[in-house]
């Protein structure tokens, strides 16, 4: 194995998994999310997805909650996969959009009545519903499959790819993994996995930068945690046996899975075809306007 790519994975991506796992991701290999996906063109992990579809839906009718059918599910999956037409962040509204609100899909109930109802594919009130995966090695072909990528980390909600992290050696600049995932952006290479994403993440170890899907390199933005006794409490709980690294730090702030599942909740927007992610400062500066409120109300 090329050196360099030796210590890449030692040094940053292991590490990183190691941590995503004990931070309750649960770890599917390549091989396993490939058999999922049909074919390396294809992102969704469907049969994860299809579980969890079936398991946190259920619509009421006549005082009874019943399942959706089984062509509803496949369905909805399929809509889930917006095509690019439209452009990359576009299309990543579309998805965004049905990830927040869910879609609305018509069962026949009674005696042959047709109504509608939502179905939703992440469970916003009840974070513990939810499945989170990481792997590593996403080998994902383009179009023309002479642009094909293999980000280093992909994590998972729900079957559903959310963020993508790209790892360096110490020696090797954090901007060289912002721009290979801008890169990986581009519609020769593989967009029909970033419309799904919502963290985009590079990182060296020692030095970590985060964004979203279609931001620009200069808007690329670094993370500085604010709220420090969370931050001590899950360092001590999930880095043993050695030395933090800035790498840990960013991985706990941006990915434990409450703060990641309200990251994307409420500090994700779109603003006249721009897709935004909040900086730390707003983060926190909204939070504590929330804190001061509901003293306020007591």
């Amino acid at each position: 194995m090329d050196k360099s790519l030796y210590l890449e994975k030692n040094i940053s991506q292991q590490p990183a998994i190691d941590l995503l796992r004990s931070m309750g991701y649960t770890y599917i290999s390549p091989e396993d999310c490939e058999a999922q996906r049909g074919s390396r063109y294809h992102v969704l992990l469907r049969d994860i997805l299809r579980g969890q579809l079936r398991r946190l839906n259920r619509y009421a009718f006549a005082g009874a909650e019943n399942e959706f059918s089984a062509a509803t599910i496949e369905r909805a999956m399929e809509d889930l996969d917006e095509p690019l037409t439209d452009g990359l962040v576009r299309s990543s509204e579309k998805i965004y959009d049905a990830l927040l609100l869910g879609k609305s899909y018509p069962e026949t109930v009674g005696e042959g009545k047709t109504l509608s109802f939502n179905l939703k594919y992440i469970d916003w009130e009840h974070p513990e519903n939810n499945l989170f995966h990481v792997t590593e090695e996403f080998a994902v072909d383009s179009r023309d499959k002479l642009h094909n990528a293999r980000p280093d980390i992909v994590l998972f909600i729900n079957g559903i790819p959310f963020a993508v992290i790209e790892c360096k050696t110490p020696q090797i600049s954090v901007e060289q993994a912002v721009e290979q995932n801008i890169r990986n952006q581009q519609k020769e290479y593989i967009p029909q996995l970033y419309k799904f994403a919502q963290i985009v993440m590079a990182t060296n170890k020692n030095a970590v930068k985060y964004a979203t899907t279609g931001t620009p390199k200069k808007f690329w933005n670094v993370w500085k945690e604010q709220d420090t006794a969370f931050l001590e409490e899950a360092l001590a709980q999930h880095v043993t046996n050695r030395t933090a690294t800035e790498q840990d730090r960013n991985l706990i702030s941006l990915f434990s899975k409450e703060r990641v599942m309200e990251l994307i909740r409420y500090f994700v927007l779109f603003d006249a075809n721009v897709k935004k992610i909040c900086r730390y400062q707003q983060y926190f500066a909204i939070k504590d306007i929330i804190k001061t409120i509901q003293h306020c109300n007591k």
